[in-house]
């Protein structure tokens, strides 16, 4: 059975622990209720796409009023407060940021010849180091200060690369995949007033260290939070508890 352990932040965050698959009922009659007294600061976030759509047509199956992008993916959320909060930024698609690599490490092909084969990258070395980008981004990792005396050409040369490449996007107020992130962040700690009414949060597993700076943000910044965590008896796959105190 779920059990409930309410933990404050501001007397407004609560979390619930059950099986995961559990509660999924509970919780979308919590993001309806919400809905009806303001649907457009409410909002319910998801795991998966497949979970989504799995929602939003159950509710409009039963003929149940709800926007429909209040309920989304974190991904989808990001994008969502992005397009409605932006002012100058602009929005990199997946193929623009691989253009925006790929001509910065041409220009900088004679300080990273080691990615930049006849001063062309080629397709899959932007796919690695996409990849790359994103992993120590989300993962929060101090590279390359965590190579230590690991520390190599082909580490420098990294670092050449991501630095050039976050100050392009800095430089031209530009957000990608990863960095929109961090601007929802800034942009919900920025916010003067509270810019989140009810938010449901539900079944979210393995959480990266950048993803949990976002629900940070959203418990601090919404009006009333709830987490419904999946939770079982190994604490080897079911961490969520122990971590929460």
């Amino acid at each position: 059975p779920a059990q409930s352990s309410p933990e404050s932040c501001d007397g407004e965050v609560v979390y619930d622990y059950s099986l995961p698959g559990e509660q999924l009922d509970t919780i979308i009659s919590g993001f309806v209720a919400a809905s009806r007294e303001d649907p457009f600061t409410s909002w319910l976030l998801l795991p998966t796409e497949r979970l989504v759509l799995l929602v939003t047509r159950s509710l409009t199956e039963k003929k149940i009023p709800f926007v429909s992008s209040r309920i989304c993916t974190l991904d989808g959320f990001c994008k969502i407060l992005f397009e409605e909060n932006r002012t100058t930024e602009r929005f990199l698609s997946k193929g623009e940021a691989k253009l925006l690599l790929a001509q910065i490490v041409e220009n900088l092909a004679a300080d990273v010849p080691l990615f930049a084969a006849r001063d062309h990258p080629t397709s899959g070395t932007i796919d690695d180091l996409m990849t790359f980008m994103n992993v120590i981004l989300t993962r929060k990792v101090p590279f390359p200060e965590c190579l230590l005396t690991l520390e190599s050409a082909k580490s420098d040369q990294l670092d050449t690369i991501i630095t050039a490449y976050r100050n392009r996007l800095n430089e031209l107020d530009l957000v990608d995949s990863s960095t929109i992130l961090e601007w929802t962040i800034d942009h919900l700690y920025r916010s003067g007033t509270a810019p989140l009414g009810k938010v449901f949060v539900y079944g979210f597993h393995d959480i990266l260290p950048l993803e949990e700076d976002l629900f940070g943000a959203i418990r601090e910044r919404a009006g009333k939070v709830r987490f419904f965590i999946p939770d079982g008896i190994d604490p080897a796959i079911f961490k969520a508890r122990r971590e929460a105190g």
